[in-house]
């Protein structure tokens, strides 16, 4: 389960409710060092709208499913996480996204690394669009999602870690929910 809201994305309220399976390849013994996980959810998205959609809607509740799989490493040189994930609507097929995305920190010194990570993302799920045209405005300031049909990002950069070396004990179990 998870929501929001959003000015830019046209939510007054979102919120995806979806019972979920994970599989994990390996051992839960191994998590804190290398995982292949596999999640599959299905449930459904309540959109409530700031503004009434393309599609004519100011409220909709829809079942969508996704699929996740993720491979996370960590060496002693540093991690790398590579993941695909799936996400459609069941009441209309041809909305979907598909996203690949990889993160990568190698340990340069101890406790300093440098971070590299990328995205690329198919996206035919937008069903949350505004009607109506973007303003020159709404556009340059980023106050407006727009319709596309593909989004990347890259970055790269440098991050310091202190503290005690006992405060990474998590559960890695439905990261992919996050």
């Amino acid at each position: 389960m998870n929501g929001g809201h959003s000015l830019f994305g046209n939510y007054d309220l979102r919120f995806w409710v979806a019972p979920a399976l994970e599989f994990s390849v390996w051992p839960y013994v191994e998590s804190t060092r290398r995982q292949l996980t596999f999640l599959y959810a299905i449930g459904v998205q309540h959109n409530d709208y700031v503004e009434i959609t393309i599609f004519e809607e100011t409220e909709e509740t829809r079942p969508a499913h996704s699929l996740f799989a993720g491979l996370s490493m960590d060496e002693t040189w540093g991690d790398a996480t590579v993941g695909l994930e799936a996400f459609q609507y069941l009441h209309d097929p041809e909305r979907h996204r598909l996203e690949l995305f990889g993160f990568l920190s190698v340990r340069l010194l101890r406790g300093l690394d440098f971070n590299v990570s990328g995205r690329f993302a198919r996206v035919k799920d937008q069903i949350n669009l505004r009607a109506g045209e973007a303003t020159d405005e709404e556009i340059l300031l980023r106050q407006r999602e727009l319709g596309t049909d593909f989004r990347y990002g890259f970055s790269f950069g440098l991050s310091y870690r202190f503290g005690s070396i006992f405060n990474n004990a998590v559960n890695p179990r439905f990261e992919a929910l996050d």
